[in-house]
C-alpha cells in the first residue's frame, strides 16, 4: 500500500489477503540481519529485504522504492509494473 493514498486497513486487509494467496509472505531472520550488516549499500531496510529474498531464492522483489533496483541483483518491479507483466503474460 502506498504511503501517499489513504485506503483504509480494510482495503489494506483485502490486498494483503489477495496477496498472500499467490505469493509467500516471508520474516526477514537474524541471518538476513547479520548479511544486512555487511552489505554496503546503504540503506538498512533495503539490505536485510535483500538479502532475505536471496536467501530464499526469490525469483523478483515487489517494491515502490525507486532504489532498490539500482541495489538488488534479483529482479526488482514496482506492483503496478508486476501487474502489467502478468497481464501481458496472460
Amino acid at each position: 500500500m502506498c504511503k501517499g493514498h489513504n485506503y483504509g486497513i480494510d482495503k489494506f486487509i483485502a490486498a494483503f489477503h489477495i496477496t498472500k494467496a499467490h505469493f509467500d509472505v516471508v520474516s526477514i531472520t537474524p541471518s538476513d540481519i547479520m548479511v544486512a550488516e555487511e552489505n554496503p549499500i546503504g540503506d538498512f531496510e533495503d539490505a536485510a529485504q535483500i538479502a532475505c529474498a536471496e536467501r530464499l531464492g526469490c525469483e523478483v522483489i515487489l517494491s515502490s522504492d525507486k532504489n532498490f533496483k539500482i541495489r538488488s541483483k534479483i529482479p526488482v518491479y514496482s506492483p503496478r509494473e508486476f501487474l502489467a507483466k502478468l497481464t501481458c503474460a496472460n
